[in-house]
């Protein structure tokens, strides 16, 4: 549990591993791979550690307000 606080949110439930493409599903147009990699480097998109090219889709989606 987060401290008293603290603005970080806990996702309950399964964590769900999915590559880049999943996240152009959210939007009209797909997103350019250079604003996508800017969305990681700022912490919006969290990726996998145990394999490159792979993201979690809840803590990611949620920090991006979708």
């Amino acid at each position: 549990m987060p401290a008293k606080g603290s603005k970080t949110k806990v996702i309950e439930g399964p964590k769900f591993v999915v590559t880049r493409e999943f996240f152009d599903q959210f939007f009209e147009k797909p997103m350019p791979t250079s604003s996508f990699h800017d969305l990681v480097h700022k912490g919006k998109v969290i990726p996998w550690q145990l394999m490159r090219g792979c993201y979690y889709a809840n803590e990611s989606l949620c920090r991006l307000g979708l």
